[in-house]
């Protein structure tokens, strides 16, 4: 325990007036109470009405991190101030003024005894409260909450956004708080709310939002959380209360919140084979602070042919996102559009239904923009439409087309703003491609001419041509085992990738990996049409062994896998049309160590086979746990390892996770090295690679672990 009492003296030693309390009183961060002593003496009767005068109340302890503080400020008095507590002569119980509870256990060596009804605190060693004759001229000891919280009413008719924070952010916010913060937003508005960088003390702590000015629990919204990414939350009309508590023990940085006002437009939905869209009030100017969401669905199985043919936006802030999902996120997101050089556009969905989100900030208002999509019939049939990319194909497709009377579309357009002719593929067609004459000003599309000078031709993009269509045939890899004894990492790709696989797939892939070991997959980038392409994991050489699961469960894509043992087998599995990108598998070999975990209070951890050299490969999990509201101290007293290679990775939870990664470890000079965890949870990941496994001696984690009292922080 020398640990413990020498950290207590440090901490509270360093108590210092403050803004947060008024001349004369001393701000407490651990209690955020103001204290002060009374120059004059008292009788304890005096003393409460002298506390009273002053604007605070006589001191009752109201938990043991008060205690501690008390006798830090106190230790060094000749005289022991009073408490507002006193005896029950009725019931011979002692209770605090404030109607806190009392602890019993906080008395001094001897006591409570019979010489008095009052209490006073006694600093010196043993410290504790002492019962103490009520009219002994004693110091009053006083204490005031300070005015800790910054509530504030946010935001008014014609402000769209802002920013708030906690107290203290990004130093320390208090004990003891219950701040309220009410945004209003113009009308026919909502608010989003999103909270970054956000750490507080979980589960004891919290941060709550309700719909308007409300705090019942049936317009409860929602709650951030340090240990999840759900850190943005939405009204549903222009008002919200955001409500902060905090307890009486362990405090954080704080948090910051950006919240925003936005128009409440209905979404625009389409399905069908064909239809337009546009800015709002295209071809007059959008508003300001405009977020249009539009929603484009096909027949299932089918894919969305979007084409912008007109648009003009302020360039930065007005802009139209583009998503390949019916979700608006930043993992669905494909382009982002805005200014004045963006028309013609094309692009084909990878699935049967995509959306679009339209926003425009508070300065310039242009035309805003004009689309229209359609059901594109070569995606429908399996396949993609034709673009000339070689000498080779326009000789092959002149022959296939020289019986055909009406000249078939390519995927060719032109760019009405540069005047330049691309194919699908974002690739411009050679110009001796294209037939005598051409191209020509008669049209925006290409069709390909297969008689009498064969080429591309310029032509009206209304026209009614038929489609010119090609497929991939349906083709597996011929190398189905992957890995082997001494082979500990490699990558797989899916047929075609990164260009297009086949439709009509069912290629079987094996891993096998060294002894002792177990096997990570990982696809990505994984770009399938969703529902009907997919890939099925087993945890073994072949679907005998047990189902690991698959990447698509119609629910949510799975893109991370892992075995048990040292093989692992895939089917990939696709259907009769529409295809994509495709995939890219990293897969890796990992020892088979299980986790070393400790608990209580203090232990030693050491690297595999210290102080002798550890394996190459290696891939240690600690986990520590110290008992309910304590923390860890964490001391590295020997430590080498290859630098940068061979790392001890810390973490302040109960999991690994990059967001609370602390620290990263490695080469020969880090030891001495320590750390206080703010939780009780500490996990650690050694892991090594397979150079210099011989060389280099790991780091010794001596005890103790010293457990922290919350009232240490």
């Amino acid at each position: 325990m020398i640990l413990l009492s020498v950290f207590l003296a440090i901490n509270f030693i360093g108590f210092t007036a403050g803004s947060e309390c008024p001349i004369g009183w001393t701000f407490n961060p651990d209690t955020s109470e103001c204290y002060t002593f009374s120059a004059r003496l008292f009788t304890f009767d005096e003393s409460v009405q002298y506390c009273n005068s002053i604007g605070g109340k006589s001191v009752s302890i109201g938990s043991y991190s008060e205690r501690d503080a008390l006798v830090a400020l106190t230790k060094t008095n000749i005289l022991q101030p009073w408490l507002g507590a006193r005896r029950n002569t009725t019931t011979n119980k002692f209770y605090n003024l404030d109607g806190t509870y009392f602890y019993t256990l906080m008395w001094t060596t001897n006591e409570p005894s019979v010489n008095g009804d009052c209490v006073t605190f006694k600093g010196a060693s043993p410290s504790g409260l002492q019962v103490t004759q009520c009219y002994q001229l004693q110091p009053a000891f006083c204490k005031q909450t300070p005015a800790l919280c910054n509530s504030a009413v946010i935001g008014g008719p014609t402000t769209w956004s802002g920013t708030f924070q906690s107290p203290g952010y990004p130093t320390q916010y208090y004990n003891n708080l219950d701040c309220r913060y009410l945004i209003n937003s113009p009308n026919n508005t909502f608010i989003t709310v999103t909270f970054y960088p956000f750490l507080i003390e979980e589960w004891y702590d919290s941060v709550d939002i309700y719909e308007g000015n409300s705090t019942s629990y049936a317009n409860w919204i929602g709650q951030p959380s340090s240990y999840s990414y759900a850190r943005g939350f939405e009204s549903s009309g222009n008002m919200m209360n955001i409500r902060f508590k905090t307890n009486y023990a362990i405090t954080d940085k704080g948090w910051l919140a950006t919240w925003k006002a936005k128009k409440d437009m209905p979404v625009i939905t389409q399905s069908g084979t064909n239809g337009t869209m546009t800015s709002p009030n295209y071809p007059n100017n959008y508003d300001t602070y405009d977020e249009q969401v539009y929603q484009i669905s096909v027949a299932w199985g089918m894919q969305v042919n979007l084409t912008i043919d007109d648009f003009r936006t302020e360039s930065k802030y007005d802009y139209l996102n583009i998503y390949n999902s019916s979700v608006q996120s930043n993992s669905t997101l494909v382009y982002t559009l805005s200014g004045t050089s963006v028309a013609p556009f094309n692009w084909i969905s990878p699935r049967s239904y995509m959306s679009m989100k339209f926003v425009s900030d508070g300065l310039i208002q242009y035309k805003g923009w004009h689309a229209f999509w359609t059901n594109p019939y070569c995606q429908s049939i399996g396949g993609s439409q034709v673009f000339v990319f070689t000498s080779r194909e326009l000789t092959w497709l002149t022959d296939f087309t020289s019986s055909s009377l009406v000249q078939p579309w390519l995927a060719t357009t032109r760019n009405t703003t540069t005047n330049i002719w691309y194919n699908s593929d974002k690739t411009t067609p050679l110009s001796s491609y294209w037939t005598t004459g051409e191209p020509g000003v008669n049209g925006d599309c290409a069709t390909f001419k297969g008689i009498t000078e064969a080429g591309l031709k310029a032509t009206q993009c209304y026209s009614l041509q038929p489609a010119l269509c090609r497929q991939m045939p349906a083709l597996c890899p011929t190398t189905k085992d992957y890995g082997g004894s001494s082979t500990r990492s490699g990558t797989i790709q899916s047929p075609g990738y990164p260009v297009q696989y086949y439709n009509n797939l069912d290629c079987w892939y094996t891993i096998t990996s060294p002894k002792n070991t177990y096997i990570t997959l990982l696809f990505n980038p994984y770009m399938v049409q969703d529902y009907v392409d997919y890939i099925d994991v087993y945890d073994g050489p072949n679907s005998s062994y047990p189902y690991l699961g698959t990447t698509d469960d119609w629910y949510f894509l799975r893109y991370d896998f892992e075995s048990s043992n040292n093989s692992v087998s895939f089917k990939f599995h696709t259907d009769s049309i529409i295809t994509d990108k495709g995939w890219q598998l990293t897969w890796n070999a990992k020892s088979n160590t299980p986790p070393i975990r400790q608990s209580g209070q203090n232990g030693s951890f050491t690297s595999p086979n210290y102080p002798n050299d550890y394996d190459p490969y290696t891939e240690q999990l600690y986990y520590i746990t110290a008992p309910l509201g304590f923390k860890v101290n964490v001391s590295i007293t020997d430590f080498v390892t290859e630098l940068n290679f061979d790392v001890l990775e810390v973490y302040n939870s109960s999991y690994v996770s990059s967001y609370n990664l602390v620290a990263n470890l490695s080469g020969p000079a880090i030891a001495p090295w320590s750390w206080v965890s703010p939780s009780r949870y500490v996990t650690m990941r050694f892991k090594s690679d397979y150079m210099m496994p011989h060389l280099l001696v790991f780091a010794h984690l001596d005890g103790p672990l010293q457990m922290k009292h919350p009232s240490a922080t």
